[in-house]
């Protein structure tokens, strides 16, 4: 009897044992995992939005502006959608995070239907260049230039709006994970597991 007293002592001072070793160990893991995070939550609330934003934007970044004036009217017109709609997805992903946008929509608006007006003239440009650089006025090019310029203003200003729409929740996020990291690391030294996580 007191044989089998001894084993089940021992048995449950093992498994007490192990779960103190788990708990050590899980504290451990975490602790790394919160200074890593830690330094790098800083630059995570500009990278989440542009992440979050570059999924919806074109695979191709656009070509250089520098060389518009060079372009052949069927890579002046893709380049120009290209910028449009990369300047739209980011309002759009701007908008989701609930950031401030102002007009930037009615600006997309208006990005795309002056995009839609080069566009049919691009399509009958005579080969020798536009009618309007030979009467000395604006090219084409220099107009689709104006397009591509204002398409990067958008975008680069959505993208900011949404990075800043971001960033209260990436504070939340670490504070939130610093008192659970704090909680179970006060467990495991009581010798107790914690507590189940926050659903």
């Amino acid at each position: 009897m007191e044989s089998l007293i001894l084993v089940v002592l021992l048995g449950i001072f093992l498994i007490m044992a192990g779960t103190v070793v788990a708990v050590l160990l899980v504290a451990r893991a975490l602790r790394r995992r919160w200074v890593a995070f830690k330094d790098g939550a800083m630059g995570y609330g500009m990278a989440s939005a542009i992440s979050v934003a570059s999924e919806r934007l074109p695979r191709r970044r656009p070509a250089a502006i520098s060389g518009v004036s060079a372009w052949a009217p069927q890579r002046a017109r893709r380049e120009m959608w290209r910028s449009v709609e990369a300047a739209t997805a980011a309002v759009r992903v701007a908008e989701r995070s609930g950031a401030a946008v102002g007009d930037l929509p009615m600006l997309c608006r208006r990005l795309h239907a002056v995009a839609a007006g080069l566009d049919e003239l691009l399509r009958v440009e005579p080969p020798e260049g536009s009618a309007a650089q030979a009467l000395g006025g604006d090219s084409l090019r220099d107009q689709v230039n104006v397009v591509l310029r204002s398409a990067a203003d958008v975008q680069h200003t959505a993208v900011v709006a949404a990075s800043s729409a971001q960033s209260p929740r990436v504070r939340t996020l670490q504070r939130d994970l610093a008192d659970e990291v704090d909680c179970v690391v006060a467990g495991a030294g009581q010798g107790a597991p914690p507590g189940p996580w926050p659903s």
